[in-house]
């Protein structure tokens, strides 16, 4: 039993516990920028494209995603680029191994976070394998509340607290695979990462729901 003198206190304790229960659980608020990945354009740059046969059941079981594309652009050199954009209320699903679910059958012993001087507030998750594997190269971006993270667990980490208490944002995952790389070109110039940064942009383009 509790001392009467300790109710106030309780009451108070309980009230903070019941915000985020409220908040996530029983209302499920979320907060929406008005951004759309179906608004990244057909056409970047040099690229066009059409949509693979990926289907919403898949990409809202692995992902827990509503808003995505999945995309196959094609330049004049082969062979053409996948680029999967997509944007969940639960990040983990989409930073952690991207590359397992989107890509079948690859081993990736590479790995490192890219910074090109063009972009040195955009980390670039770098993964490279071997050709016999069926995806070479693997470039990937993470995007949240208008800044870029790098270390998706860090990140969590410091956003734990303040998502307690805050409607949902959603995380987005810019993901390019290049299966047949050319081996005399440098990464930074390459065609994967020059299609990662041109759907980046599209998408930024957009007016956000707070400026609109």
């Amino acid at each position: 039993m509790i001392s009467p003198r300790y109710g106030p206190i309780f009451l108070v304790l309980v009230g903070i516990a019941l915000i985020p229960t409220l908040i996530h659980g029983y209302i499920g608020i979320t907060s929406d920028d008005g951004r759309l990945t179906n608004n990244i354009a057909v056409t970047l740059g040099d690229f066009q494209s059409k949509p693979t046969d990926k289907t919403a059941e898949w990409v809202e079981k692995r992902f827990k995603s509503q808003d995505w594309i999945e995309r196959q652009y094609q330049d004049a050199r082969a062979p053409s680029l996948l680029l999967f954009v997509g944007r969940s209320y639960d990040p983990k699903r989409l930073y952690h191994h991207p590359e397992l679910a989107l890509i079948d059958g690859s081993d990736f012993g590479e790995t490192k976070t890219l910074r090109l001087a063009a972009h040195p507030d955009r980390p670039i998750h770098y993964l490279r394998g071997r050709q016999e594997d069926g995806a070479a190269l693997v470039a990937y971006v993470l995007l949240y509340d208008g800044r870029f993270v790098d270390d998706p667990i860090l990140f969590q980490l410091k956003t734990a607290w303040q998502s307690l208490f805050s409607p949902k944002k959603a995380m987005t995952l810019f993901f390019v695979s290049d299966a047949l790389p050319a081996s005399d070109i440098p990464i930074e110039a390459g065609r994967a990462l020059h299609l990662l940064n041109l759907s980046i942009e599209s998408f930024l383009s957009q007016e956000t729901a707070e400026a609109g």
